[in-house]
């Protein structure tokens, strides 16, 4: 029971992108890539300090 459980979410994930609310936060919790994207997006800004805060 266990398995199909976990494969669902293995499969689930496998079709997720980057516009997806899970994958976004996922990507956005990992520091390094939050500020990557952020300068990308935003390049008139120096992002010094990131505060991550995990979405609720």
């Amino acid at each position: 029971m266990m398995v199909l459980a976990a494969e669902k979410v293995r499969q689930k994930l496998l079709k997720a992108d980057f516009t997806d609310d899970v994958m976004f936060g996922m990507a956005m919790a990992r520091f390094r890539f939050c500020k990557r994207f952020l300068q990308a997006v935003l390049p008139k800004y120096n992002f010094d300090h990131i505060e991550l805060i995990p979405q609720k």
